[in-house]
Order: structure tokens, then C-alpha cells, then sequence
């Protein structure tokens, strides 16, 4: 709810943008019809305050860069139950509830118990126009990278040289 203008009058407002240029540095799963990738925090956060922008919602809604905070996203499963326990409920709960949830979720997801049971899942949940806005910036997941790397799965070879 917007501050009651009574309040307002009482006090002196500066304004601050939203920065994320020192925002904790953290990433966080989602999965994509590529599978599964990593997004940062920041690009993440942009990425949801930018749709919220285009459908009106007031930037006092809009996710800001300390939501979280470094503990929070230190580590993959931590980042990963800030987005669900956290991030994802504000954005369904509070900001998205008299909005059309399909902005930033797919539109099949009625309730908040199945956004996060898909996410678990490993479903794709966030909407294709999300997904689209972030498609440069997203990343293999690192296990799926390391995997490639190192070739865990070698083709096995007969060095002997007999056949």
C-alpha cells in the first residue's frame, strides 16, 4: 500500500534508484526449453523489474538489489531457496496478486503450490517473455559446463592396438 498522505507530509523523501552495481553477487537456476541455466542476481532482478515496468506496476514493488542478501544466494542451494521461499512468493503473493501472473510466469500455473512444485520439478515456469529477455545473459548450468569439460562420460578406446 501506497504511504498514507498524511505521513508523506511529514517527511522529507529523496529519491534512490534502484542500483545493482553492488548488489551480493549470486546465480540461480531456471530451466528453459535448452535445459537447465544459471542467471545471476542482478540480471535476474533487472530482467523482473523491467516486465513490471511495462505493465505499470509501481517501482516500489520492483525487486531491489539487497532483496537478498549475500547469505541468501551464497551457494546453489541456498540461492535456489531464496528464489522459491522468497523471490517467487513476493512476486506471486504481493506484487503480481491483482495482476495477470502470466507476465513472468507460465500462464498454466494457477496456484503458488504448482510454480514451485513445477520449478522443483525442473519445469519451465517463468513466462516465455521472461525467458526471451534473458536469453543473452544466461548460462549452462556449471554442473552441465563442468560435465562437458571434463568429459565425464569418455566413448571408451582400445589402445592396445588389438582388435
Amino acid at each position: 500500500m501506497p504511504l498514507d498522505s498524511a505521513f508523506k507530509r511529514r517527511w522529507k523523501f529523496i529519491y534512490k534508484p534502484l542500483n545493482f552495481s553492488d548488489s551480493p553477487a549470486g546465480n540461480f537456476d531456471i530451466y528453459t526449453e535448452e535445459g537447465k541455466k544459471t542467471i545471476s542476481w542482478s540480471i535476474f532482478a533487472k530482467a523482473v523489474n523491467a516486465i513490471l515496468s511495462l505493465e505499470s506496476i509501481p517501482e516500489d514493488r520492483h525487486l531491489g538489489p539487497w532483496f537478498v542478501n549475500k547469505t541468501e544466494i551464497a551457494d546453489p542451494k541456498n540461492a535456489n531457496n531464496a528464489l522459491t521461499g522468497k523471490i517467487m512468493m513476493y512476486l506471486w503473493d504481493d506484487v503480481l496478486r491483482h495482476s495477470e501472473r502470466s507476465i513472468l510466469f507460465q500462464s498454466e500455473i494457477k496456484t503458488f503450490g504448482a510454480l514451485i512444485k513445477g520449478f522443483k520439478d525442473k519445469k519451465i515456469v517463468f513466462s516465455n517473455n521472461f525467458l526471451l529477455s534473458v536469453k543473452d545473459d544466461v548460462q549452462d548450468s556449471i554442473e552441465e559446463s563442468t560435465e562437458e569439460t571434463l568429459n565425464i562420460n569418455p566413448t571408451v578406446e582400445d589402445t592396445t592396438g588389438e582388435n
